[in-house]
């Protein structure tokens, strides 16, 4: 397979920070294949209907609705009316957010809108993102006619959306009256998740990295990350390994080794639960639809 799962970023995004576009779909069709990105990605409904799939929980989007996508969820989109689907889509690196924040909120607003707490709000309905749908036409009418300070026009757009979108989800993760310094260490608890994943990692040895009891450290990490420190990591591995089962051929055996599970019914059993399918009716029910999805089939503009 070709190694097209993990969606690297475009120059535009590298470059501003920022990419927004529109999507168009005729028909019930798969519109986006599973993958994830570092970047977070608003789409806002604007005709016909959608599923949008995120780490394997289905969310419906109408005209008129629009969804979040966290940092390096895996997602997948389907266009599920029969005549004409449309929608507006608006990326944005975590890193935008540092150019406005206070360096003592930054964690804080990171952190949200990296969680993985399932329950965390995901969709706005109509009658509550009015202002974000005005800000992202905005932002696409300056990128269409590039004028004078359109650049300085789209980030304004792209922040007020992301503003939005903070002050509703402010108090999923029970954050704001969590102390700075403490959110740095369960953050930094979290990078080294995501980059050790493979290991044999413990939260007793984490928490005494970060000078934390570890019944302290459990409580503030599940309050702090929606999840328990197992739950995060499991499905860190988790994500991992569907990753690699879609892009690559390794066999499942060798993908549970490499994802940090020692024992390959284990990590079958925990797939399988997690995602509602093993990982060898995964790679054999959705391998093929990848290859289906073509510039004949998805306009973008």
């Amino acid at each position: 397979m070709d190694d097209y799962y993990y969606e690297k970023e475009k120059a535009k995004i590298t470059e501003s920070g920022i990419e927004a576009f529109t999507v168009t779909a005729t028909g019930k069709k798969n519109v986006s294949v599973p993958h994830l990105h570092s970047s977070i990605e608003i789409l806002f409904c604007t005709a016909g209907s959608l599923l949008v799939n995120l780490d394997g929980k289905g969310f419906e989007v109408n005209a008129g609705e629009m969804i979040l996508l966290r940092s390096n969820i895996i997602h997948s989109i389907y266009s599920t009316s029969d005549g004409f689907n449309s929608y507006y889509v608006l990326k944005a690196k975590l890193a935008l957010i540092f150019g406005f924040a206070s360096k003592k909120n930054q964690l804080l607003y990171m952190l949200a809108l990296t969680s993985k707490n399932k329950e965390a709000k995901t969709v706005w309905h109509t009658e509550e993102c009015a202002e974000a749908f005005s800000a992202i036409k905005k932002l696409l009418d300056e990128q269409e006619r590039s004028e004078y300070g359109y650049d300085i026009a789209v980030t304004i757009n792209a922040v007020t959306v992301l503003l939005k979108i903070m002050r509703d989800t402010r108090d999923d993760t029970s954050l704001l009256n969590t102390k700075d310094d403490l959110i740095k260490r369960i953050y930094d608890t979290t990078i080294y998740i995501n980059r050790h994943y493979m290991e044999d990692i413990s939260a007793r040895a984490l928490c005494n990295n970060i000078s934390l009891s570890y019944n302290y450290f459990s409580n503030v990490f599940k309050k702090i990350t929606g999840l328990t420190f197992k739950d995060y990591l499991i499905n860190t591995r988790i994500s991992h390994a569907e990753q690699d089962l879609l892009s690559t051929d390794k066999s499942i055996t060798d993908i549970a080794a490499d994802c940090g599970f020692n024992n390959t019914s284990y990590f079958i059993s925990t797939f399988k639960k997690m995602k509602n399918v093993t990982p060898s009716e995964l790679r054999k029910n959705h391998g093929e639809d990848y290859s289906a999805v073509s510039s004949a089939e998805l306009q973008t503009s």
